[in-house]
């Protein structure tokens, strides 16, 4: 069983901000502490392409990472079904 936390548009500004991110002018997220922006492996972050959070990490709103997520949830279902 997948345990899921969603969340609609209101919420997402908030929850950002408890990761320590908050929108630039032009949408793109920055640290709060750095005001540096946020990159990850595919480089800065707009807040529309912003769509949760998994692990400690941050999920971008395109077709390659929610499939990439999608895969890394099925094996940790299967991982946590294995276990006795």
């Amino acid at each position: 069983m997948i345990n899921t936390i969603t969340f609609d548009e209101s919420a997402k500004k908030l929850i950002l901000k408890v990761l320590g991110l908050i929108p630039d002018k032009s949408g793109y997220l920055i640290n709060i502490k750095t005001k540096k922006r946020f990159k990850d492996k595919l480089g800065d972050l707009h807040i529309n392409n912003f769509a949760g959070v998994y692990k400690r990490r941050i999920i971008r709103a395109d077709i390659a990472s929610l499939i990439e997520l999608s895969d890394e949830l099925k094996q940790d279902e299967l991982n946590t079904a294995e276990k006795p």
